[in-house]
């Protein structure tokens, strides 16, 4: 049976549907823990959260100030800055993850992890915006159908990169709710530029890789969808715990957003 349960990160309320199960068969006892927690509050309550894109924006301060010293119980940090050029340049991907394992371990919160990831090649990533479709000519669907291609080596190579980081969660202890290649339909970022089938082709290699190949067992993997389009983006239930809804748009020209 489907359940709705609503939570609110950043600014956007996404409607999440989930299964009792979890899919990974080998998950930590932590993802089960947090799953159980999800199950037993939905349809009563609504979770609050903040989405950060850097560590240093003074959200939680905000928070605290205006709720007289409360804080949301999702705290949804970016995987953006651990890319090798972004690290060249002079990011610090360790204070993302040493955030995310705080925020669980020392004030019994839940993190959320999602990915603005640099498309790997042919990108103008002195925009420091090497997500958006129009500032790459990186072609998802030759990168996958050719395994040999230095493209799908580059993608192999930064999945790699985040399993470092997510290893390093569960080596803590924590559970993760893993939110990769959001809001594909809109087609401005790069994953979802050449269409469903490409995109689920990768959700499912990444899924692959961290869960098979990595063993990485914390993960509660989530598919946010963009639901404005017919074609068929899921990737599967095989590979999905939860699916989110936000609905956002973006202009490409102009940069800007409204909902």
């Amino acid at each position: 049976m489907k359940k709705v349960f609503v939570v609110l990160v950043a600014l956007f309320m996404g409607m999440l549907a989930y299964s009792q199960n979890l899919v990974n068969p080998n998950a930590t006892s932590e993802a089960r823990k947090l799953k159980a927690f999800l199950d037993s509050v939905y349809g009563k309550k609504i979770i609050s959260g903040q989405a950060f894109e850097s560590v240093n924006e003074p959200w939680l301060k905000r928070i605290s100030d205006a709720s007289g010293g409360k804080q949301p119980a999702i705290l949804s940090l970016d995987f953006m800055n651990s890319t090798p050029w972004r690290v060249a340049n002079g990011t610090d991907p360790d204070t993302t993850t040493g955030m995310a394992i705080d925020w669980v371990k020392n004030k019994g919160g839940i993190v959320e992890m999602h990915w603005h990831w640099d498309a790997p090649k042919n990108t103008n990533f002195s925009t420091w915006q090497g997500f958006y479709t129009k500032n790459t000519t990186f072609d998802l669907a030759y990168a996958l159908n050719d395994t040999t291609s230095e493209e799908y080596s580059l993608l192999i190579r930064d999945i790699d990169i985040i399993a470092e980081r997510l290893l390093r969660m569960q080596n803590a202890g924590i559970a993760v709710l893993w939110r990769p290649l959001h809001e594909a339909e809109g087609k401005w970022f790069w994953w979802g530029a050449k269409g469903g089938d490409a995109c689920k082709k990768l959700y499912r290699l990444m899924y692959n890789r961290l869960v098979n190949h990595h063993q990485i067992n914390n993960l509660i993997w989530v598919w946010n969808s963009y639901g404005t389009t017919r074609e068929n983006w899921y990737p599967g239930d095989d590979v999905v715990d939860i699916i989110a809804w936000d609905y956002p748009d973006y202009n490409q020209t102009t940069g800007s957003w409204s909902q």
